[in-house]
């Protein structure tokens, strides 16, 4: 990927913020509204649906910020989705690094991030799975989407969606031992 491309896209998008007054509203009204869940006891969440976004066009939301231009220039056929896989089974075979538990769930990660993703949800949005990722032959990590993963498992889900590169799917499969 051209670095220089990179770092002119997330120019253009800097500017938004500057230039694009309904964008910074948004943004603004996202930051004031997500505050309510913030350290919100997961026993008092607002009821919601944990939507999940398969279309290839978002995502490169899976990567937490990387433009759809470079994301497609990377993957142009987009990743592999595995549309159902058990929570649990995944939380067995994650690094633990990527591993949160409900009770850490305001204690580590992203805290802003998670209770955006709440808002999301509770707006009915639909948000991209999480990428799975392979590290060190059998285990596997969170490449993106650790906030979103979390929410999901806090909220009581049993099995999620998960995002996978090209490159490592059959690997996947057969660390998850499932079939999409």
């Amino acid at each position: 990927m051209d670095k220089n491309k990179m770092l002119e896209r997330r120019f253009r998008e800097g500017m938004r913020y500057l230039y694009d007054e309904e964008f910074k509203a948004e943004k603004q009204r996202i930051f004031e509204m997500k505050e309510q869940y913030r350290d919100l006891p997961i026993k008092d969440w607002p009821d919601f649906t944990v939507r999940w976004s398969l279309e290839k066009a978002d995502q490169h939301y899976a990567f937490d910020g990387l433009d759809p231009e470079s994301f497609f220039e990377e993957y142009p056929e987009g990743l592999r989705v595995i549309e159902s896989v058990k929570i649990a089974e995944l939380d067995d075979r994650l690094h633990s690094v990527s591993r949160q538990h409900p009770d850490e769930f305001w204690k580590i990660g992203w805290v802003g991030s998670k209770a955006e993703i709440i808002l999301h949800f509770v707006e009915n949005k639909a948000l991209t799975p999480p990428l799975v990722c392979i590290h060190n032959g059998n285990l596997l990590y969170i490449g993106g989407g650790n906030q979103r993963l979390a929410v999901a498992r806090a909220k009581g889900e049993e099995a999620i969606p998960i995002l996978v590169k090209p490159s490592e799917y059959d690997k996947v499969i057969d660390i998850l031992n499932c079939r999409s």
